[in-house]
């Protein structure tokens, strides 16, 4: 996104998401995506990002971080896992969700079920966000202001490795521009979402006691193709029933 280093109070409960391979007894984590706590120990995040919890890959090991530069001295964006970093017990997305969807996807908004619940191994002492509810649904218009924090590119980031500015948290504000009952478009330029941010929180200040809503997560571009178009993410207010079933089961484990 083209953005810039986080200041807003809300930005303090986004997470990054990584994933660790260990071959020969080297171990090396990737960012993967972007994220925000929810509850200190649940975070939520894009499915496209982790897909099907029962098919995992072997081998890797998940982990959440709110570690605002995962960079490593030459900007790759494999690092060597910080020690605040917490292990994700497992993860669960809704049963709609089918990754096949994205290959034949058109341009413009739909409904890819693209939101997913991470639970965590121990709990993370940073800010949680604030979610929308089911009553302040009808203040999500076109125009209105938003904040989208993430680890993603800044901007085209057409740059050598050593420049890249992926895996280093960066805040943008923009406005929403085309809404529908499932997605949101957020911009419509270069300078909103790019590759990295998926999963990252969508904030807008609806005036209201509390500060900013979580109103979206990052899902996809608007074209599915370069970040030129404006972003697109998940509306929260559909499933607010879905996360508050998958967080009750969760609490009776």
């Amino acid at each position: 996104m083209g953005a810039s280093d986080c200041l807003e109070p809300e930005a303090g409960s986004a997470v990054a998401i990584l994933a660790e391979r260990t071959v020969d007894g080297v171990s090396t984590a990737n960012f993967t995506c972007s994220g925000v706590l929810l509850l200190p120990d649940v975070a939520l995040t894009a499915a496209h990002c982790l897909g099907d919890p029962n098919s995992r890959a072997e081998g890797f090991e998940l982990y959440v971080t709110p570690q605002a530069d995962l960079r490593s001295e030459k900007g790759s964006t494999s690092v060597v896992r910080p020690e605040d970093a917490v292990p994700v017990k497992t993860w669960v997305v809704p049963e709609s969700y089918d990754p096949r969807a994205f290959q034949n996807a058109a341009v413009g908004l739909a409904n890819f079920s693209d939101i997913c619940l991470v639970f965590l191994d121990r709990p993370i002492n940073n800010p949680t966000a604030r979610l929308i509810t089911s009553q302040e649904a009808d203040l999500i218009r076109s125009g209105l202001p938003v904040l989208l924090v993430g680890w993603g590119q800044r901007g085209a980031d057409v740059l050598p490795t050593a420049q890249k500015s992926e895996g280093r948290k960066g805040c943008a504000s923009s406005v929403l521009t085309e809404i529908a009952s499932h997605e949101l478009r957020i911009g419509s330029d270069q300078t909103q979402a790019c590759v990295g941010d998926s999963g990252g929180p969508v904030f807008a200040d609806f005036g209201r006691a509390g500060g900013r809503r979580l109103i979206g997560i990052v899902s996809h571009t608007y074209d599915f193709q370069a970040c030129a178009g404006g972003a697109v993410s998940a509306r929260l207010d559909p499933w607010l029933g879905w996360i508050e079933k998958r967080l009750a089961e969760h609490r009776s484990f």
